[in-house]
Order: structure tokens, then C-alpha cells, then sequence
């Protein structure tokens, strides 16, 4: 029964952990709009492509990192790499609340003009489409993170199969 209870103080703890890192870039995104686009190189536009072109890497290196997790073999190295995963997986999703910042919300009967939406509205009216330089910005960066895998892959491709065979 104390296994149990300690099992469950365990859970509620991570749960209320992962709901803070969660809930707490969405609300910085705004703020950090307001304090840093405005002298950023590009203004807002240089912004969301500088956001947009990172997050594509801060995901891939979390997942990376914990690839190279094997919880059954190795449970201090796979502790490390899950530890090394955390500050990737935080960048990720705060790169990912700035870029979804950019995203004017519509109109609606509830909410009335896009004024009473708060920050998206600010961030519209004074860099208008800039959800699409993110949006490029975004596939771009995925485009070149996945470029980089597939440049890997075939150098490692390359130093595994010996000379003289067909490679695979």
C-alpha cells in the first residue's frame, strides 16, 4: 500500500510539473513578443523565422536524445539522456508558443473584435502575415533537419558497409 501511495504522490507530481511547462511558455509567448521583436533583426518578421527555424531542431533533438534511452540495460545512461531531453523538450514548446502566437484568432460572437483576444491582435496589426514567414520559416527548418538525418544516415550508411560490396 506505501509502494502504491508513493507511486501516485509520484504521478501527481510529474502531471503537475508537465502542466507547468506546459501552461507557462503559452503565457510568456505574448510577453516575449512584446519585450524582444521589436529589436530583434527583422522585427517581428526576423522573429517568427529565427522561431520558426529552431523549432524543428529543439524537437529533433529531444527525440534524439531520448532514442538513445534503453531503460531495461542501461537505467543511469538513459537517465541521463531523458535529463539532457527536458531543456529540448521546454525549447520546443516554447519555440512552438511564439510561433502559434502568430496565428490571428477569428472573429466570434463571444469574444466580439480580435482586440478583446489580447496579444494575437497586437502582434497581427503590427506585423501583418507574419504567420506566414513562420509558417515557411517552420518547413524550412524541418526541411533542413531532415536533410541533415538523411546526410547522416548515408554517411553512416556509408562507414558501415565495407569496400568493395554494393551498398544497400
Amino acid at each position: 500500500m506505501r509502494s502504491l501511495r508513493f507511486g501516485l504522490f509520484v504521478c501527481a507530481c510529474v502531471i503537475a510539473g508537465g502542466t507547468a511547462l506546459a501552461l507557462g511558455p503559452i503565457r510568456w509567448a505574448g510577453e516575449l513578443w512584446h519585450d524582444h521583436a521589436p529589436g530583434w533583426p527583422g522585427e517581428g518578421y526576423g522573429f517568427a523565422a529565427t522561431a520558426g527555424l529552431l523549432l524543428p531542431s529543439a524537437g529533433a533533438l529531444m527525440v534524439m536524445a531520448l532514442l538513445r534511452t534503453n531503460w531495461r540495460k542501461e537505467k543511469l545512461r538513459s537517465s541521463f539522456w531523458t535529463a539532457l531531453a527536458l531543456p529540448n523538450a521546454f525549447a520546443a514548446l516554447m519555440l512552438l508558443s511564439v510561433v502559434m502566437e502568430t496565428v490571428r484568432p477569428k472573429n466570434s460572437r463571444r469574444r466580439g473584435t480580435c482586440s478583446a483576444a489580447g496579444e494575437y491582435c497586437w502582434i497581427s496589426s503590427q506585423y501583418p502575415y507574419v504567420w506566414v514567414v513562420a509558417l515557411v520559416a517552420t518547413v524550412l527548418g524541418l526541411g533542413a533537419v531532415l536533410g541533415a538525418y538523411d546526410l547522416r544516415d548515408k554517411r553512416r550508411k556509408r562507414r558501415l558497409t565495407p569496400p568493395g560490396t554494393a551498398a544497400p
